[in-house]
């Protein structure tokens, strides 16, 4: 992410400019970037409500980001970064958040509300249909997102180990995405295709090849990809920390996975037992038919509408 320093000094004056001949009744910011601050500055210039709402878990990210040698000094960054992001969204008149976990974190920041902010899938684009494979071929593996350290993509390789342990059966890692950790990967993993960064039609043929999405990440707010996937009929496997947990219903559309060991046992489950797979496939495409857009906005539209008065 790039932050700069100098975008309220050169742009400020325009923006105010086409700010006042929008004349916005309420402004919505994401997180604190350039552009979020100078949307919290104009709506507090202008005296109009503004919704902030959280995307992102940036104090999670600079833990994970820091270099080996720092790792001492992980409670400290991560605190700090906290109580920075509570003064920014304290700002706000009301705070939005994609989980739960996340909507409790923001009224202890702020000691104000906060109203869940989730998302929908496009469950025409994702879509079994889409699939061209068989579904006695080679049992697939799928992953997408960014290739980073604070997706745990590493836990891909761990759990390759361990299942190859656990079944003699043949697996396939089918990863779409990029990002810096892919050199680790191709040297780790045994049977893997890259597919790159992919999009549209081409990420929704993909989806529907897999057999499962492990998708180990830890710091996720939410996790489109799980939608993405349930959507296609291919159950998720996600972390129990983070948001993603909030999409699975455990057992049922996916499974809700403490650790690696947990990760493999059940995809040997699915890899052994096809009418299990060919029953949480139905449920998982069941599951996303309930998460639509429409539902999304209304109550988006709810909360504007409740601000603006």
């Amino acid at each position: 992410m790039f932050f700069d320093l100098l975008f309220l000094r050169r742009h400020l004056r325009q923006v105010e400019q086409a700010f006042r001949e929008f004349a916005p009744s309420v402004v919505h910011v994401t997180g604190p970037s350039d552009c979020g601050m100078m949307g919290m500055i104009l709506a507090h210039r202008h005296e109009i409500p503004c919704v902030a709402s959280w995307h992102t878990n940036l104090h999670e990210y600079a833990v994970r980001r820091l270099p080996g040698w720092a790792s001492f000094t992980k409670p400290f960054v991560e605190r700090q970064s906290l109580n920075l992001l509570s003064r920014y969204y304290g700002c706000a008149s009301q705070t939005l958040a994609p989980n739960p976990e996340l909507v409790r974190l923001m009224e202890r920041l702020t000691g104000k509300p906060c109203g869940l902010m989730e998302r929908g899938v496009d469950t025409e684009l994702f879509h079994p249909a889409k699939r061209t494979r068989g579904d006695y071929e080679e049992f697939r593996i799928g992953y997408a997102g960014r290739l980073t350290p604070e997706k745990d993509v590493h836990c891909l390789v761990r759990v390759q180990e361990r299942l190859s342990q656990l079944t003699k059966q043949p697996f396939h890692f089918a990863i779409a995405g990029q990002g810096g950790e892919r050199a680790h990967l191709e040297k780790h993993l045994n049977n893997v295709t890259f597919l790159g960064v992919l999009r549209g039609e081409t990420l929704a043929r993909a989806y529907a090849g897999f057999d499962a999405l492990l998708f180990p990440s830890r710091t996720d707010t939410f996790g489109n990809v799980v939608l993405e996937a349930l959507a296609s009929a291919v159950p998720p496997l996600v972390s129990d920390l983070g948001g993603p947990k909030y999409l699975v219903d455990h057992c049922e559309t996916g499974f809700v996975c403490g650790d690696d060991e947990e990760f493999a046992v059940r995809l040997k489950e699915l890899m052994e037992a096809p009418a299990r797979l060919t029953g949480m496939r139905i449920a998982a495409r069941r599951a996303a038919g309930k998460r639509t857009w429409p539902a999304v906005f209304e109550r988006l539209y709810n909360t504007y509408s409740a601000l603006a008065g």
